[in-house]
C-alpha cells in the first residue's frame, strides 16, 4: 500500500508501488553459537525516536526456524514511520532489534546473538493473604504501552493472559523494564520490576469504587460519558499502559464505577470537539482512590 495525493490532469497517473518492508538474518545462542531452532519475530513500528508500538497480532508475527527468518512488514501505506523487529525465544531474552528501516528501503539484515536466561516467575495472592487460584496479568513496557481496560485486556499491541487454577505465572527475560499488573474479582496490584529483577510475590488490594452525580447548574445530565485518568503520566521511555476507565451517567446524571485500581486520579465529564454534548463546561476533579 501508498498513500498518495493525485490532481486531476489528462494523462492517466503513475504510480509505483514500493517493496515490502523486509527484514531479514539470523538468530543463535550467545554463549555456543549454535542456530536457535524456533523463535518469533515480532514487528516494532517507530513513530518518532522512543515512540514505539508492537504489532502481536497473529497475522504481523512471523516464525523463525533453525536460525534463520524472514519477515515483511506492512506499512498500511504509511511512509513517515520506521520498523524494527523483535525476538523472542523459550529460555532467552527477548531482544530488540538496533537497526530500523522504512517503506522504499532496500531489505535489511540484522543478526541476533540470544542470551540464555530462564523465565520470570511469580506468585499471585488475594487481598486476604491466601494464593490467587484465578487472575489475570497484563504487561506494560516502553516498546509495547498496551491499552488498559478492566473488561478486555489488550493482546494485539501488550502482553496479557489469564490464569486459573494456579496462583503462579511466568514472564520471559527481557531488556527492559516491566509495569505488571495482576487482577481478579477480589483486587487489583501493580509492580514495576528491571529487566534483571525477579517478579516475587504479588498480593492485591481490595478495588476502590467510585460514584456521583454529573449536573449542569440544577440540571441532571443524562447518558454522558465520565472519565477516570491515573494522575501519573510516564514518558515513552518508561514502562507503561494506555488506560481507559470510563461509564456513563444515567437518567439522573448518575454515575458509578464498581471498580478502579486503588490509585490517584482525576474524574471528569467527556467535553470535547469529536461529540455533541449537553454540556458547556466541565471540571476535572483530583481524587486519591484508596482500597
Amino acid at each position: 500500500g501508498k498513500e498518495v495525493t493525485l490532481v486531476a490532469k489528462p494523462e492517466p497517473h503513475r504510480i509505483e508501488l514500493a517493496s515490502p518492508i523486509r527484514i531479514y538474518g539470523k538468530v543463535v545462542d550467545a554463549k555456543s553459537g549454535e542456530p536457535i531452532e524456533l523463535f518469533r519475530v515480532v514487528p516494532v513500528k517507530a513513530f518518532r525516536p522512543d515512540f514505539y508500538s508492537t504489532d502481536f497480532q497473529a497475522g504481523s508475527v512471523a516464525e523463525g526456524q533453525n536460525g534463520e527468518y524472514s519477515i515483511d512488514i506492512d506499512s498500511h501505506g504509511q511512509s513517515d514511520n520506521r520498523y524494527r523487529v523483535r525476538i523472542e525465544a523459550d529460555g532467552y531474552r527477548t531482544a530488540l532489534g538496533q537497526k530500523s528501516l522504512a517503506m522504499g528501503d532496500a531489505p535489511l539484515e540484522e543478526d541476533f546473538e540470544l542470551e540464555p536466561a530462564p523465565a520470570l516467575t511469580a506468585t499471585v495472592l488475594e487481598p486476604s493473604g491466601e494464593p490467587a487460584e484465578s487472575f489475570t496479568v497484563a504487561v506494560g513496557t516502553a516498546t509495547t504501552s498496551p491499552s488498559f481496560s478492566l473488561d478486555r485486556q489488550d493482546t494485539s499491541f501488550g502482553i496479557s493472559f489469564h490464569v486459573e487454577g494456579k496462583s503462579t505465572f511466568e514472564l520471559p527475560a527481557t531488556f527492559e523494564a516491566q509495569r505488571i499488573r495482576a487482577f481478579n474479582d477480589a483486587g487489583f496490584a501493580e509492580v514495576l520490576r528491571e529487566p534483571d529483577e525477579p517478579i516475587g510475590t504479588i498480593r492485591l488490594e481490595p478495588w476502590a469504587s467510585l460514584s456521583g452525580r454529573l449536573t449542569q447548574g440544577d440540571r441532571p445530565i443524562a447518558n454522558e460519558w465520565v472519565y477516570f485518568h491515573p494522575v501519573v503520566r510516564r514518558t515513552l521511555t518508561e514502562a507503561r499502559f494506555q488506560d481507559g476507565f470510563a461509564t456513563k451517567t444515567d437518567l439522573d446524571g448518575r454515575f458509578e464505577f464498581e471498580r478502579l485500581p486503588p490509585m490517584r486520579g482525576t474524574v471528569k465529564a467527556y467535553l470535547g470537539p469529536w461529540r455533541d454534548s449537553a454540556l458547556t463546561s466541565s471540571r476535572s476533579v483530583p481524587l486519591d482512590l484508596n482500597p
